[in-house]
């Protein structure tokens, strides 16, 4: 007696196909309807899954980033957590972490002098502007990931002989810089219980962050390590100093912007 072939259609693609995944996009097939048990399923089976999703993609960064990240250059992202996503949950375990552990205020004053100066110095700004200037403030740790694109580009200006495209580099850059953070929160965590270390624990969060970006690099390019070193080191103080101009040069004519305004009206 022939069985009965049950044929799917993939709500993603379309395919037609056997079992719970599509052979042709992978597209999990879900028939019923997002219930909270649903959701929380899906969530959980795509960030623990052990043999693809955000730890895995951890572990196979740490133990083999280059081979990691050429497989994802070459085409095989399909195990891998995608690096804007990846990006994007370290900043929201960043941003726990600074809540729960109550560093928040410590961090922020020693990292936004540039901000406090403005704040401080804005008594002849609108009040638009004002707010802008304490939104900066307080959103600031979020904010700093905008300088990733910063580091890429650079990257790619230093690292030119790899002949890598720059959304290559991008890639490379959002993997290694949450990477780095990852680490940075682990050593921010034994930092807690040492009083009056919140200068050491972020100098010691742009170290690590520094270890990654060479280790990265070294292992990607095979060029000699003194050299990884020296390029890591000029890449990212060229790629904050953008980040520093670009970002001052937006707030200024945001300023400049509602001044203007604010005088016509």
């Amino acid at each position: 007696m022939d069985k009965t072939v049950n044929v799917v259609i993939c709500k993603n693609c379309g395919n037609k196909f056997e079992g719970n995944y599509c052979n042709i996009c992978g597209q999990k097939i879900i028939n019923n309807r997002f219930t909270f048990g649903v959701f929380f399923k899906d969530a959980i089976e795509n960030i623990f899954n052990l043999e693809s999703g955000f730890f895995f993609t951890i572990q196979q960064l740490l133990l083999n980033p280059d081979k990691t990240i050429k497989e994802y250059l070459s085409g095989k992202t399909k195990v891998y957590f995608n690096p804007i996503k990846f990006l994007l949950v370290v900043a929201g375990i960043s941003a726990l972490f600074v809540i729960i552990s109550k560093t928040y205020d410590n961090s922020i004053q020693l990292t936004t002098n540039l901000t406090n100066n403005l704040i401080e110095q804005s008594e002849e700004l609108p009040p638009f502007a004002i707010k802008l200037m304490a939104f900066l403030k307080t959103y600031l740790n979020v904010i700093m990931i905008i300088i990733v694109p910063f580091y890429a580009f650079s990257f790619k200006l230093l690292f030119f002989r790899t002949k890598l495209y720059y959304t290559e580099h991008l890639i490379i850059n959002c993997y290694a810089f949450g990477i780095g953070h990852l680490l940075s929160i682990i050593v921010s965590f034994i930092f807690l219980f040492i009083p009056n270390s919140t200068a050491i624990d972020m100098v010691s969060g742009f170290i690590i962050l520094l270890a990654v970006y060479i280790y990265f690099y070294q292992r990607i390019t095979e060029r000699k390590l003194l050299g990884t070193i020296l390029f890591s080191i000029f890449s990212m103080v060229i790629g904050f100093l953008l980040f520093v101009v670009i970002f001052n040069l937006l707030i200024f004519v945001t300023v400049f912007i509602v001044k203007k305004y604010t005088h016509l009206l």
